[in-house]
């Protein structure tokens, strides 16, 4: 079998012309997009490890959510649905209702001051969650537990 190099060759050519071409053509618009891919990838970088703490948690999440169309051992799927959802951050329901929150604030002002005045003691420990002792952690704020980085609020 005879291979036809030339034809190979001067298609191969045109292509990467055409290639060429249409990058020149749009050089602006390929550097602009560039551009604002490296400064994404740079916020990315700089919040990396809250990035990786807080998708740790994502399995549960899935599994979570994945679980709440069927009931009991032998699965049996539900007509129906009842989900709760938790936002972390300064729009999270806690910021309002939670303790040191918003409300817990407005009743300090109505009825006198809190005895406990560390927020984080004003709250027991998470459902099936072990003591920080267990944990082998000095930290006994729940967000820390649950959020890790993320609970802070330094924001990277």
């Amino acid at each position: 079998m005879k291979y036809n190099y030339d034809g190979l060759l001067a298609k191969t050519e045109a292509t990467a012309r055409k290639t060429a071409d249409l990058v020149g053509e749009n050089r602006a618009d390929i550097d602009a997009i560039l551009t604002e891919l490296h400064q994404d990838l740079a916020v990315i970088d700089r919040n990396q490890a809250q990035l990786a703490a807080s998708l740790s948690g994502l399995s549960n999440a899935i599994s979570g959510f994945a679980s709440i169309g069927y009931s009991g051992k032998d699965e049996v799927p539900n007509d129906w649905a009842n989900m709760y959802t938790q936002l972390v951050g300064p729009i999270s329901p806690d910021a309002l209702l939670g303790s040191c929150g918003l409300l817990d604030d407005a009743f300090d002002v109505l009825l006198g001051p809190d005895p406990v005045t560390d927020c984080f003691a004003r709250t027991g420990p998470l459902p099936g969650a072990t003591s920080a002792s267990q944990q082998g952690s000095s930290s006994a704020d729940p967000l820390e537990a649950l959020y890790g980085p993320m609970a802070q609020g330094d924001g990277g």
